[in-house]
């Protein structure tokens, strides 16, 4: 009997040693981005989130993960497609990121936020009208990454397509 019931506690103490181990540190954090902009258009095919130089990108997200989320980071940049109806040569493609790292217990984050302004002229130059980037990576507490990505057309709405 004490045969028995050693085998059976050794039995539970492995299995629960086995969960354990499979704690999904190879899983990585999702990422779902609800909202970039007031205005979305199709173009080229694609439905892209509409901004005008001089206004707020507006950002809903969402990020989850089974760990524990480490930090978080936005990106924009020009995403070189050509498309500009400016014929300055002095336009200037614009970028911009911004990296939070995260302490604590962290398991899901909700973003609801203005979170930069577009600007209109960088050192006197308008910045280059046309397809942007825009990024949001996660990495948890593993190195697990995911990007959730959403094109961004940046131009004055008062343009013809």
């Amino acid at each position: 009997m004490k045969k028995l019931l050693f085998a059976f506690v050794l039995g539970t103490f492995f299995s629960s040693c086995s969960s354990d181990d499979n704690n999904d540190n190879t899983v990585a954090p999702e990422v779902t981005i609800n909202q970039l902009a007031d205005e979305t258009e199709e173009h080229d095919g694609e439905e892209m989130a509409l901004v005008e130089p001089g206004e707020e990108l507006y950002l809903n997200a969402d990020i989850t993960g089974k760990n524990k989320i480490a930090s978080y980071k936005f990106d924009i940049h020009f995403a070189g497609d050509d498309h500009d109806h400016r014929t300055s040569s002095t336009d200037v493609e614009w970028s911009w990121n911004k990296i939070e790292e995260l302490e604590g217990d962290v398991y899901e984050i909700k973003i609801d936020e203005n979170i930069v302004m577009v600007p209109d002229e960088i050192e006197g130059n308008h910045i280059k009208e046309g397809k942007y980037h825009f990024a949001v990576f996660a990495i948890d507490e593993f190195g697990n990454e995911t990007v959730a990505r959403q094109d961004l057309l940046i131009e004055h709405h008062d343009h013809e397509h």
